[in-house]
C-alpha cells in the first residue's frame, strides 16, 4: 500500500503529504502501532481531518466508564486510541470522501498537536450542541420504496414516518413548519437521512448550489409522496411532487449515507445523522479543518472519538461564521 497514489501522491488539493510518503515498511511494529502511525502523519502532515474521518468504531464504551488519568495509565499499545482508524473494521462508507463538496470548517485549517508519549490528540474547534435523541442503527435499504407502504394496516409504519414523529417529534409532511436556520423543516429532515444529498450531484456531476438543493426539494416531495400516500402530506408537498417525474433519486442517496447509521436530534432541534455507535449525552462539534462536523464522547476530562457526522445547518461554515460574531467559543478537545 506505500505505492498507493494516496500516500506517495498528491491528494485532491494537488497537496503532498511528505510524512505519510516518507513512511517505511516496519514488521517489528504490531497492527495497532502501524495504525497509530499511519493516523499521526496523516493528522500532522496534512491540513484536512480525513483520517479522523476513517474512525468507525463497531463499540464504543458510555461516558460514564471513566478512565484512568492519562498521567497513571499505563499506554497499551496494541490498544488503539479512539481517533486512530481501525482499517480492519468497517460500519459505512465515509462521509468526508474528498469529492465531498461539504465544508462545515469554513475557511479553518486543522490546529491540532498529538503527545505520542500518552496518545492524546489535542484539536481545536468549536461544540455546537449535545445530542438528545437517538433512533436504533438504521438498515440497509431502509428508504426503498415499498409498492404497498402506504397501505393502511398492510405493514408496520414506515422509517420515514417513524423517525419524524419520534425523532424530530413532528406529525404533518409540510412546507410550512420550519428548521432552526429557516428552511423547511421537512427538507432539512430529508437533506439529513440523504447526507444533502451530494451523491445525486457527484453522480450527474452537477455544481452543489442553491439551484441543486431546490432541485433535491423536490426529489424529496416525489419520495415523501409515493412512500406515504399523496393522503398522508400537505397539498404544498403533492403539488411540489408534482414538478418532476422522474426515477426515485433521493432513495438511492438515502440508503448509502444512513445505512448502519443512527438519526438523531440535539438539545436545540439540530438534525443529525451520525455513527451507529452515537448516544445520547454525545457533544456536536466542528473541528478546524474538517469537512463534517464530528460526534464526541465526555470521558471524564477528556473527549472520545466517536466518528464524523451531517448536522444540517452547519455544513457551509456557519459555525466558524457563529465563531466570528462570538456566538459559540473555540476551545480544545483532548481525545484519548
Amino acid at each position: 500500500m506505500l505505492g498507493h497514489y494516496s500516500v506517495s501522491g498528491p491528494n485532491f488539493e494537488g497537496k503532498l503529504n511528505e510524512k505519510l510518503r516518507d513512511m517505511k515498511a516496519d514488521y517489528t511494529k504490531t497492527p495497532a502501532e502501524a495504525y497509530i502511525d499511519v493516523a499521526e502523519r496523516a493528522l500532522t502532515g496534512d491540513t484536512s481531518l480525513i483520517a479522523l474521518a476513517a474512525v468507525q468504531h463497531p463499540f464504543l464504551p458510555p461516558s460514564e466508564e471513566a478512565p484512568q488519568q492519562p498521567n497513571d495509565r499505563v499506554i497499551d499499545r496494541n490498544k488503539l486510541p479512539s481517533w486512530v482508524p481501525d482499517w480492519g473494521t468497517y460500519q459505512s462508507f465515509i462521509l468526508s470522501e474528498p469529492i465531498n463538496p461539504h465544508s462545515a470548517h469554513g475557511t479553518t485549517s486543522s490546529n491540532l498537536s498529538i503527545d505520542k508519549t500518552k496518545l492524546i490528540l489535542s484539536i481545536h474547534g468549536v461544540k455546537i450542541d449535545t445530542i438528545e435523541a437517538c433512533s436504533k442503527p438504521l438498515e440497509a435499504k431502509s428508504f426503498h420504496l415499498k409498492s404497498s407502504s402506504h397501505e393502511p394496516g398492510h405493514k408496520p409504519e414506515h422509517v420515514i414516518k417513524s423517525l419524524w414523529r419520534e425523532i424530530c417529534l413532528k406529525d404533518d409532511f409540510n412546507l410550512e413548519d420550519r428548521y432552526l436556520n429557516r428552511e423547511p423543516t421537512f427538507f432539512a429532515y430529508m437533506q439529513t437521512l440523504a447526507n444533502g444529498c451530494v451523491q445525486i450531484a457527484t453522480r450527474d456531476n452537477r455544481p452543489y448550489d442553491e439551484s441543486f438543493e431546490t432541485e433535491c426539494l423536490v426529489k424529496e416531495a416525489m419520495h415523501i409522496e409515493k412512500a406515504l400516500g399523496p393522503d398522508a402530506i400537505a397539498p404544498s408537498l403533492r403539488e411540489m411532487a408534482k414538478k418532476i417525474k422522474t426515477k426515485d433519486e433521493w432513495s438511492r442517496a438515502a440508503n448509502g449515507a444512513s445505512s448502519n447509521r443512527i438519526f438523531a436530534r440535539t438539545k436545540k432541534g439540530y438534525f443529525v445523522l451520525g455513527p451507529n455507535v452515537m448516544k445520547q449525552g454525545d457533544v456536536v462539534c466542528v473541528l478546524f479543518g474538517g469537512k463534517m462536523p464530528f460526534v464526541l464522547r465526555p470521558w471524564e476530562h477528556y473527549f472520545l472519538l466517536v466518528g464524523e457526522c451531517y448536522v444540517h445547518g452547519f455544513m457551509k461554515g456557519e459555525a466558524i461564521d457563529l465563531l466570528e460574531r462570538k456566538d459559540l467559543a473555540e476551545e480544545v478537545f483532548h481525545l484519548v
